[in-house]
């Protein structure tokens, strides 16, 4: 699906996280069109090209989300290319950052277990989950935390189980021309698989 920059330490599916008072360069790059990277309470402008990569200083003395937009037509979810800037203190940040490097641990229960048993068949060619064998895909972007951001679907939906299960019933139905294809995946593989990505946080 749509999103600004690299996964790295810092960037996650639609959120950018950094330390208050930490100049951090986020390297931004497009696979396929011209964005723009818009956050106007942070006074942050940078176009994103195809075939190059901007590096982009953000420093932020305050804690707080701060939200942005692509502001360069970009295709048909234009209006709907979303993110939000999370600005934390250095000791909350540096434990995210190392929560995010930690890879998921083993299914707990037979509901999760079932769960990450169709992630691993249906949606491992696209995504990646780190400790989940097989889970290497990059088309997509990374689910290895999923179940603890604030947004899905590049910040159109709150990441709720209900909304999670919307999005992988039909992506297109949320977000027309999204990337994210439909698997058809029966309704109890979806109640599977959604409480597993729910426990990954």
């Amino acid at each position: 699906d749509n999103q600004f920059g690299t996964r790295d330490d810092i960037v996650t599916l639609n959120d950018i996280r950094v330390p208050v008072g930490v100049p951090v360069i986020i390297n931004l790059a497009s696979v396929d069109v011209l964005h723009s990277l818009y956050l106007p309470n942070l006074r942050v402008k940078q176009d994103v090209v195809p075939g190059r990569t901007n590096p982009l200083t953000i420093k932020v003395d305050e804690p707080g989300t701060f939200l942005g937009q692509c502001a360069e037509l970009c295709g048909i979810q234009h209006a709907q290319m979303r993110l939000r800037v999370v600005v934390q203190e250095k000791a909350q940040f540096d434990q995210w950052v190392k929560d995010q490097r930690t890879p998921v641990q083993p299914p707990g229960d037979p509901a999760t277990t079932k769960g990450s048993q169709i992630v691993q068949q249906k949606c491992s060619a696209c995504h990646t989950i780190q400790g989940l064998a097989g889970a290497v895909g990059k088309v997509g972007p990374t689910l290895t935390h999923i179940g603890g951001r604030g947004t899905i679907a590049a910040g159109v939906l709150n990441n709720t189980p209900e909304n999670l299960a919307r999005w992988i019933r039909d992506p297109q139905e949320v977000k027309r021309g999204a990337l994210m294809p439909n698997l058809g995946l029966t309704e109890d593989e979806i109640q599977a698989v959604v409480p597993y990505l729910a426990s990954l946080k």
